[in-house]
């Protein structure tokens, strides 16, 4: 299946890296993440393949999100991606790491790293130790 998307309806941009669109699409219930660097779906969707043979959700309270390959039309461009049924229950929201510090910090967070000469410095930050910036 292709599925095509535009940046309007983007629902969210969030990673690690804080650049992986994502969209829900109401129709078929799914959430679509679309790759920016061209491994992150495969890598979801194989980590979410070994743990379909794990006991993380027979001995443990946890769960996991199961992701399906897709190609998606993005911007004009035929892009992979991944999808996974919606996750998220009646009035849960999605909450990134980027929109809880932003709520607490003078500037965007995005801005806030992008001060940072290193990968250490930006963790060590996220971590609690200021200094930096």
């Amino acid at each position: 299946m292709e599925l095509h998307f535009v940046t309007d309806e983007k629902i969210a941009e969030t990673s690690s890296k804080g650049n992986q669109e994502k969209w829900y699409d109401a129709d078929t219930d799914r959430w679509y993440k679309l790759d920016q660097f061209g491994y992150e779906a495969l890598s979801e969707c194989a980590v979410s393949a070994m743990l379909e043979y794990s006991n993380i959700e027979t001995d443990t309270p946890f769960s996991f999100v199961r992701y399906d390959m897709e190609y998606i039309n993005a911007h004009g461009r035929r892009r992979t991606g991944c999808s996974s049924p919606n996750f998220l229950n009646e009035g849960q929201s999605i909450v990134t790491l980027s929109h809880l510090l932003n709520r607490v910090l003078d500037a965007p967070l995005k801005e806030k790293l992008g001060r940072l000469s290193s990968d250490k410095k930006r963790i060590q930050y996220l971590a609690g130790e200021r200094k930096y910036v």
